[in-house]
């Protein structure tokens, strides 16, 4: 406040800011001031907010940076833990590691049905055009077993129990006409084939090597085929599979 005589007349004026407005906000116990220069109008808000919380320009920018990748990686975890929870993979990979129903790993191929290429059991990989990548684990059992199956040397994988299974992955709703070639040692005995746990075909075995043919009934939503192969009348073992073909 400033006083001014004239005349005998007292005048008081107020002192001109307008070149500065100034802002004390108490920090650490003490009072700090914070200048709006006249010649900048329109500043930063958010500079000078981080300015008056007494954050410095680089330490906000850190701050952000380090927000950012907090949010990136959270969004990271929240996908990788919906695919692990919801996985979109290939039938012969969920059934050899997730579900761990396969004996063998199935190569690149997986236990999708090719119709009309011949399958043959004279190799112990799971590749093109083998069987071995088909044969399933046995149950109940601490180690890993196949089920119902052994490797022959010279002749490949032959059944060499009561009853062997296999897995493929078909056309959901479809059916396969299959056709599959047996031989044994010794001729007698019968053979009984089951599709998803129905029985699908029943041959005897007159002779030394024998072809069944069956249709299947469509396959399920899944695509999954599951065909067992049960013996009886004494039919000798070990029995091996020549050709498996499904059309």
């Amino acid at each position: 406040m400033t006083t001014c005589r004239t005349s005998g007349t007292t005048w008081k004026t107020r002192t001109n800011w307008t070149d500065k407005f100034k802002i004390a906000l108490p920090l650490a116990g003490r009072k700090k001031q914070h200048t709006w220069p006249a010649q900048h109008p329109n500043p930063s808000v958010v500079l000078f907010l981080l300015e008056v919380m007494g954050v410095k320009k680089k330490e906000a920018v850190s701050y952000a940076v380090c927000y950012v990748l907090a949010a990136v990686l959270l969004a990271f975890y929240l996908i990788t833990l919906y695919r692990g929870l919801h996985p979109n993979t290939s039938p012969g990979y969920e059934a050899y590691y997730l579900e761990q129903e396969l004996y063998t790993w199935p190569g690149s191929e997986g236990i999708d049905i090719q119709p009309g290429e011949k399958i043959h059991f004279d190799s112990a990989l799971g590749e093109s055009g083998q069987g071995a990548g088909h044969i399933l684990r046995a149950k109940d059992v601490d180690w890993v077993e196949a089920d119902g199956w052994s490797f022959v040397e010279n002749t490949g994988y032959c059944i060499t129990s009561w009853r062997a299974s296999l897995l493929f992955a078909g056309e959901p709703g479809r059916t396969y006409q299959v056709s599959i070639t047996l031989a044994s040692n010794e001729a007698g005995g019968e053979v009984t084939f089951f599709v998803n746990g129905e029985q699908a075909a029943f041959s005897e075995f007159p002779g030394t090597e024998q072809t069944i043919e069956f249709e299947t009934q469509p396959l399920p939503e899944d695509g999954r085929l599951e065909m067992e192969i049960v013996l009886g009348g004494d039919l000798a073992t070990p029995v091996s599979v020549k050709e498996l073909v499904f059309v």
